[in-house]
């Protein structure tokens, strides 16, 4: 059986961290989005995935200027988050 923990051994706490961080974005983004702007729902994912994405980049950028370090992996892994999120959003929404 998986578990969380094989996952953040495997991949990092950082990372699992950025993961989960643009999971919550964009799917919070996306439920705000609809409810306050009445989008559809593959409107309201696809702003909670931009957002979520810019965010990261942003984070990253300030990484680079404080610490001189621009990780891609991070990146990477805020982007699978953010379309996870997304795609959790598109769900709840459309139910």
């Amino acid at each position: 059986m998986f578990k969380i923990n094989d996952l953040v051994n495997k991949v990092g706490a950082d990372k699992f961290i950025h993961l989960l961080v643009c999971i919550i974005i964009a799917e919070n983004v996306a439920t705000y989005d609809a409810q306050v702007f009445n989008r559809n729902a593959i409107v309201a994912a696809i702003v909670g995935i931009v957002t979520a994405i810019i965010i990261g980049i942003g984070k990253e950028v300030i990484d680079f200027f404080r610490n001189g370090l621009f990780d891609v992996n991070d990146l990477k892994f805020d982007t699978y988050g953010a379309f996870i999120g997304g795609l959790l959003a598109l769900i709840l929404l459309l139910i």
